[in-house]
């Protein structure tokens, strides 16, 4: 059984969501298709620009087509995050990176191509809760709990977007 838990790092520096999507992939689906691969399918279906990532509304388009349930979620809270958990859904939301990272906030999302009117800039999936922490796989730092309260700052940036992820259609 795969371990929820398990980093999954992005190779590029605009590739978070699609390897969000493999994490979510490997422990929901059962399957862990290489990041180069679903690349090339997220590219090849317009979910993906290479120097721009992936627009937040197309994070989750790499799970349905490789067979799982998904729906995407605006306006999520963390009871229905706790609900998708407890579930067993794969999670990913949308993030702003330095507000979880406490770092200053000197990115210009506006010059970035893909994403056009976000302020969020990052997709990390969420593995569980520890105490008052939030337990997140992130794809550039690694699997570690961060408090509740930066969890939601951060996670506001994006309209408190939401992917949940299902086992796969028979």
């Amino acid at each position: 059984m795969p371990d929820d838990n398990e980093w999954h790092p992005q190779h590029h520096s605009d590739t978070c969501a699609i390897a969000a999507q493999e994490g979510v992939l490997e422990d929901v689906g059962g399957v862990r298709p290489p990041e180069d691969e679903m690349i090339v399918v997220a590219e090849r279906e317009g979910w993906y620009t290479p120097g721009g990532g992936t627009p937040m509304l197309d994070v989750g388009r790499l799970l349905a087509y490789y067979g799982l349930e998904v729906s995407q979620h605006v306006h999520a809270d963390l009871g229905s995050l706790h609900d998708a958990l407890d579930r067993g859904d794969g999670v990913i939301v949308g993030l702003r990176a330095e507000t979880l990272a406490g770092e200053p906030d000197d990115l210009d999302l506006a010059a970035c191509s893909g994403i056009p009117g976000q302020t969020a800039d990052h997709a990390v999936r969420v593995v569980g809760f520890e105490g008052h922490d939030v337990v997140l796989d992130d794809p550039a730092r690694g699997v570690g709990a961060v408090p509740v309260e930066v969890f939601l700052e951060s996670w506001r940036e994006s309209g408190n977007f939401m992917v949940t992820a299902a086992g796969g259609r028979s």
